[in-house]
């Protein structure tokens, strides 16, 4: 199924932080490099330095009041895709193949739980399923 345009670069860009804190980062990392590089290995290697200067930054944003920084990072790649598909349209189809490949994917039933983390409730929590680190 083929994403609209901003889809895509929203998940493009999502998958691209968040699998930068992963143990799939070298190899995410090379796939970005080459789709956004083009053909030269001079630019390949530059989008890499820039990638790893990225992750850099996002590996050092990681408290809950740094979340504007994490978001700057992200609407920054969120924009140079965005401009590598207006000069290069036919590489839409490479970054959705990357973002199939590597974006977290839901698993039936998903959509019926919440996430909460690093979180402190006030008065009663019911819920089912297994919590970790409770603060209560």
């Amino acid at each position: 199924m083929a994403m609209d345009v901003g889809e895509l670069l929203q998940s493009g860009a999502g998958t691209l932080l968040g699998l930068m804190v992963t143990d799939a980062w070298g190899q995410v990392r090379e796939r970005f490099a080459g789709l956004m590089g083009g053909s030269g290995p001079e630019s390949v290697e530059a989008v890499r330095r820039e990638l790893d200067a990225a992750r850099a930054q996002l590996l050092d944003a990681q408290r809950p009041e740094e979340a504007e920084v994490r978001a700057d990072i992200q609407a920054e790649w969120r924009s140079r895709l965005r401009r590598l598909l207006t000069e290069r349209p036919e590489l839409a189809g490479q970054l959705q193949e990357i973002v199939a490949e590597f974006a977290p994917h839901e698993a039936p039933g998903d959509h019926d739980h919440i996430d909460f983390s690093g979180g402190t409730f006030h008065g009663p929590v019911q819920g089912k399923g297994t919590m970790y680190n409770q603060q209560w």
